[in-house]
C-alpha cells in the first residue's frame, strides 16, 4: 500500500499543512494508509487486484485531532488585552469533527460458507435443537 502524491497533497490542503514543517510527506502517507477503502472495482485492501484507495476525510480528521491535542488551551489577560488560546483548540476540534463527519461509511462484509445452511439443516430431529435455535439462539420464553 502506498499513498499517492495526489492523496498527500489533498490531505495537506484539508489539514491546513501546506509545508513539511510539522508533518513530512512520509508521516502523512502513514496516516492516509491507516484508512484503506474498498476500491471502485469492489476489491478489498487485502485483494491482489486492489487499486489503492483511501479515506482522506478520516485521515484529515485524525490530523486535526492530533493538532488540537498539541495546542495549549488556556486563556489569560495581560497588558490590557484578553487572549483566548482555548479558541485555537476549539477550532481544531471543530475541523476534526467536520472531517470526521465526512468519513466514508464503514460496513462489514460477512462471508458465509456455502455449506453453512446444509450443516444446520442436517441436525437430527431428535437432538432437541431446532434449526432456528441453532442459528439464532433460543427464544426468551425458553428460559421461563
Amino acid at each position: 500500500m502506498a499513498a499517492s502524491t495526489t492523496d498527500i497533497a489533498l490531505l495537506r490542503r484539508r489539514a491546513a499543512e501546506p509545508t513539511e514543517a510539522t508533518y513530512t510527506d512520509e508521516e502523512l502517507a502513514a496516516v492516509i494508509e491507516r484508512f484503506p477503502l474498498v476500491d471502485d472495482d469492489e476489491y478489498e485492501p487485502d485483494d491482489s487486484g486492489w487499486n489503492p484507495t483511501y479515506d482522506l476525510s478520516a485521515a484529515a480528521a485524525e490530523v486535526w485531532a492530533e493538532k488540537a491535542m498539541a495546542l495549549d488551551g488556556y486563556d489569560f489577560d495581560a497588558d490590557g488585552g484578553s487572549y483566548k488560546r482555548s479558541q485555537t483548540f476549539e477550532q481544531a476540534m471543530k475541523k476534526a469533527r467536520y472531517w470526521g463527519k465526512r468519513r466514508a461509511p464503514v460496513s462489514l462484509r460477512v462471508h458465509v460458507a456455502h455449506d453453512f445452511e446444509e450443516s444446520y439443516q442436517a441436525l437430527p430431529a431428535t437432538s432437541g435443537v431446532s434449526v432456528t435455535d441453532a442459528v439464532n439462539g433460543p427464544e426468551a420464553e425458553d428460559y421461563e
